[in-house]
């Protein structure tokens, strides 16, 4: 005689067909999006390689094209040996200076790279001390400088002092370049509920609507953002700002009016002890 079968036990499932269904929905949109950010990713990836190779390649055949005619003639005298070295320079500097805002962006991208070393300081005293800089810098010297921040800001905030004066000093560089003789750049800051506020305004040509939401993405080419008609080199600056607020749990954001000047705004959390 055979020996009965031991049945399982049906289990109810605890979620009906249609919720179940709606899980399933659910669940495949978040993998749409994820690959459609990942796409996204690598897009802007390829486009930034893309732009990086361009800029790349016209000062080294710039060099090359030095190098040639240092080589070519050898009658040169002092004078023109060393102009043309001096160009030389000046190319390999810009160079230099595009591998090191990559490998800051880098660095700023990697969780092992990206290791900041933060102080607790008020908010007016390094800002104060920032501006001192620029207001006896040679560069500066034909633009109006106003330093707004008043005395009862002396709010304590967390930062990296040495990656936040870069922040800063990007936009006061981009204030510099897009601004004329006798305009005028602002520095100014306020308490809003739990932050403050930091705004960096300039009275220059202003930046043209449809760039605003772009021009902190890295692969983003502003060639007639401001200057309608005028190619712009490539720059890795903003988008290297907005790595190094966000790694200070902070925001920023540009408000602009083409022809009359821009505003930018970072906002950053108020320590609490």
């Amino acid at each position: 005689m055979s020996k009965p079968v031991n049945k399982s036990t049906f289990l109810k499932p605890e979620l009906s067909v249609e919720n179940l269904s709606i899980a399933l929905f659910k669940a495949n949109q978040q993998l749409a999006d994820s690959n459609r950010q990942l796409k996204e990713s690598e897009r802007m990836r390829l486009e930034l390689f893309s732009n990086l190779s361009h800029d790349l390649r016209s000062p080294l055949a710039t060099l090359r094209s030095y190098t040639e005619y240092l080589l070519a003639y050898d009658g040169l005298d002092q004078d023109e040996t060393i102009a043309t070295l001096n160009q030389m320079h000046a190319k390999i500097m810009s160079i230099d200076y595009l591998i090191n805002e990559m490998l800051l962006l880098s660095s700023l991208d990697s969780k092992e790279g990206a290791l900041l070393s933060f102080e607790t300081i008020s908010i007016h005293k390094y800002l104060t001390d920032f501006f001192s800089l620029y207001k006896y810098d040679k560069r500066f010297s034909e633009r109006n400088l106003i330093s707004d921040l008043p005395e009862s800001l002396s709010t304590l905030v967390q930062l990296d002092t040495n990656l936040f004066h870069r922040a800063l000093d990007n936009i006061f560089s981009n204030a510099l370049k897009f601004t004329k003789k006798g305009d005028s750049i602002t520095l100014s800051a306020q308490l809003s509920d739990n932050e403050v506020i930091i705004s960096i305004s300039d009275t220059g040509v202003g930046i043209q609507a449809q760039h605003l939401t772009n021009i902190f993405q890295r692969s983003y080419m502003i060639s007639d953002a401001r200057t309608p008609g005028k190619s712009n080199d490539f720059g890795l600056g903003l988008s290297i700002t907005s790595e190094i607020i966000e790694k200070h749990n902070g925001k920023i954001w540009c408000e602009s009016s083409f022809g009359k000047g821009s505003t930018f705004n970072i906002s950053i959390p108020i320590f609490v002890a």
